[in-house]
């Protein structure tokens, strides 16, 4: 699942950052990653947090997640695929 889901985030955020890289190089054209960067709203692992979804341990400014409780929580949110 874990393999899965880092798979799906590359392709979603990185491959397309990866594809202006390439052109930058080749061709000269403007790499708009720092626009993009600046653009990006809220990470969905914050507002997991805030809507209390995902478990974590925070003191102060550190903040601590168990993987087996986070796993648990998030069972609940998986959609079975059609077969």
């Amino acid at each position: 699942m874990r393999v899965m889901a880092g798979a799906m985030i590359f392709y979603v955020h990185g491959l397309h950052k990866l594809e202006g890289w390439i052109a930058y190089l080749r061709y000269g054209t403007p790499w708009k990653l720092a626009e993009e960067v600046a653009e990006m709203h809220v990470p969905t692992v914050n507002t997991w947090m805030k809507r209390r979804i995902l478990p974590y341990l925070k003191v102060g400014r550190i903040v601590r997640f168990n993987l087996i409780a986070c796993d648990a929580a998030m069972q609940k949110y998986q959609t079975q695929g059609r077969n």
